[in-house]
């Protein structure tokens, strides 16, 4: 229903209305777009299903950091999903993934694990 949608977004669950958008801070994951759907794309304004690759908790992901300094001293702390669910900032107020690899600090990037997932 009128949401843009990006292939490798965070797609988190809205509690209270049952629906997938991207993720939001605080939202479950679902896991992640596998299509792109923009205001130009025949679904935009509908409720078609959307391609998505189902996260569980312990699955590891590649995140894009937006925001924090990716250093092995963050191992093992909890990083934030930066509203629209496209990168982390790695600050600990909502807590929505642990980081528990390093992929780069020159491409900045972390490998991180869901604290809350959709119950399947």
């Amino acid at each position: 229903a009128s949401q843009t949608y990006t292939i490798g977004g965070l797609l988190g669950f809205q509690v209270g209305v049952g629906t997938i958008r991207p993720m939001q801070a605080g939202d479950p994951l679902v896991g992640i777009c596998e299509e792109s759907i923009t205001s130009s794309h025949a679904d935009y304004a509908n409720t078609a299903a959307v391609n998505v690759t189902v996260l569980f908790r312990g699955d590891e992901v590649d995140c894009p950091v937006s925001s924090g300094t990716v250093a092995l001293t963050q191992l093992g702390d909890e990083a934030d999903v930066v509203n629209g669910g496209l990168s982390l900032t790695l600050t600990e107020s909502n807590n929505d993934f642990r980081q528990v690899g390093l992929i780069g600090a020159l491409t900045n990037r972390v490998l991180a694990v869901p604290m809350s997932t959709v119950v399947y």
